[in-house]
């Protein structure tokens, strides 16, 4: 009885490896007869889109065109672009409709066509000698500008032509008047038309030449301690002289 039972448990797992094998084979086979299957419907997309393109190839390459242009119209488009930046002059930026009123009341003895005229002709100068390259004695202004020029450039600057100068902004507060200029201006550097702009800071300072001067008021001889004082703090006398300021050219950039 007991042999009977361990006979019919070998009996049972024999069947059972051979149902297991038996099963496995038959998934294996479909795989493998699935994924040909899906590489013989792939294949058939493929030739069907390569048919298509063959037979429509002109169209094909017209639409390709019509979204994106060739490299040359590219190149051309390139080119125009550059050929437009070369010959359009740098934008400029005015506040003097709007700054004028308030300068001309602190400032009324300043001209501002004047000093345009003195900042056209200093970049002139500038661009022309090439930053002053061949000149030994220079002004505060022009070392100034040699120093801008020689930051800025690192070859001749050709046929140059400024096209305008306009006053930027002033700016003024308790301690400080600021006046800001700026100019647009072309050149040619190495045979190639060069747009550009720049911007000129006045500060409105002590004049060099009596930095080392002592001012004593009129009236009870009391040291003047501000610059542009106009009332003694002393005795309270109007003073009629005093530090002679300027406009001064502090920075270019």
């Amino acid at each position: 009885m007991q042999i009977n039972k361990i006979y019919l448990i070998i009996l049972s797992f024999y069947i059972f490896k051979q149902s297991a094998a038996t099963f496995l084979s038959r998934i294996n086979i479909y795989a493998l007869s699935l994924g040909r299957t899906v590489g013989i419907i792939l294949l058939s997309i493929l030739i069907v889109i390569l048919g298509y393109l063959a037979l429509n190839l002109g169209r094909v390459i017209r639409a390709f065109r019509s979204v994106f242009p060739s490299l040359k119209d590219f190149k051309k488009e390139i080119e125009q672009g550059e050929e437009i930046a070369q010959n359009t002059p740098k934008s400029l930026s005015s506040l003097e409709s709007v700054v004028t009123d308030q300068l001309a009341q602190d400032f009324p003895e300043l001209h501002l066509d004047e000093r345009k005229n003195h900042l056209r002709d200093l970049l002139l100068e500038t661009l022309k000698s090439n930053g002053y390259a061949n000149i030994d004695e220079l002004n505060d202004e022009q070392k100034l500008m040699r120093s801008w020029w020689r930051s800025k450039y690192k070859v001749d600057t050709e046929a140059p032509i400024v096209h305008a100068v306009v006053l930027h902004n002033y700016l003024r507060d308790k301690a400080r008047r600021t006046l800001i200029f700026q100019a647009s201006f072309q050149f040619l550097r190495e045979g190639t038309k060069t747009q550009d702009r720049i911007s000129f800071y006045y500060l409105y300072l002590l004049d060099p030449a009596e930095r080392n001067t002592s001012w004593n008021c009129q009236q009870c001889g009391a040291p003047i301690t501000s610059l542009g004082e106009k009332v003694c703090t002393y005795c309270g006398a109007a003073q009629t002289a005093g530090p002679e300021m300027i406009w001064t050219l502090a920075e270019v950039k």
